[in-house]
């Protein structure tokens, strides 16, 4: 569940919530409750960071975002 996957993160320390990984399973989080916008701008900080093991998947989820935005 999304919804509580974000009120999860919302639990972590600061310094959690500053982890690469993190920041890019919250951002999933974000674009699954509609929340693009957020969601763009911490996939944009992290693609500039490129410091996520999730680096070449930021990309294709940047670009799910695109498309779901299109299709709200």
């Amino acid at each position: 569940n999304y919804s509580e996957a974000l009120l999860q993160y919302n639990k972590l320390s600061e310094e959690e919530k500053l982890n690469p990984n993190l920041r890019v399973q919250y951002a999933i989080c974000l674009i699954e409750n509609k929340q693009y916008k957020k969601a763009e701008v911490i996939l944009e900080v992290l693609k500039a960071e490129n410091k996520s093991r999730f680096g070449k998947d930021i990309k294709k989820y940047l670009i799910l975002l695109k498309q779901r935005r299109k299709q709200d």
